[in-house]
């Protein structure tokens, strides 16, 4: 079976990807949003980012009409709901990583 090549210069695509933006737009208007071409899986992304507690609720927008694309027709479109990198930044753990100085071993 072979798969038909889409990409976000698609129509049918771009068509999806301006309808999930106004569905998110309607409740979040200062939602911002990228789209690009990504390889795992293959496909185009919408990438949509907000300063809210949970992103999830972004995907629960769109995730009614993205589902049967994705299965049913088969239409390589991935949604990405993600925080704003100031506040990416504030929720995760920092880590620190401290190397030890270790005396030279003798020959």
């Amino acid at each position: 079976m072979s798969r038909k090549h889409h990409d976000r210069h698609d129509p049918r695509i771009m068509g999806i990807v301006t309808e999930l933006e106004a569905t998110i737009t309607q409740r979040y208007p200062t939602a911002s949003f990228d789209v690009f071409e990504g390889e795992d899986p293959p496909g185009t992304y919408l990438r949509a980012t907000l300063d809210i507690e949970d992103p999830d609720q972004l995907t629960d927008l769109v995730i009614d009409r993205l589902l049967p694309l994705q299965v049913e027709e088969r239409l390589p479109l991935y949604f990405i709901a993600a925080h704003p990198d100031e506040r990416a930044r504030l929720v995760r753990p920092h880590v620190s990583v401290t190397t030890s100085q270790r005396e030279p071993s003798a020959p």
